[in-house]
């Protein structure tokens, strides 16, 4: 996604927007789910739900 790259926590996934904290600069993002829809996310984590998720933009 444009203006986001390394690893990011989801926080909250809402109707609109999806919270994210960026770990590079340890910040609190909110992301329109359009922009979520349209970009390629990978998913890094192994156990979803066991443990927190972090997923690679």
């Amino acid at each position: 996604m444009e203006g986001i790259d390394g690893i990011v926590q989801v926080l909250e996934i809402g109707i609109r927007t999806t919270k994210l904290r960026l770990a590079k600069w340890d910040s609190i993002k909110k992301i329109p789910n359009s922009k979520m829809i349209t970009g390629i996310v990978e998913n890094w984590s192994q156990n979803p739900g066991s443990e927190q998720s972090f997923v690679l933009i």
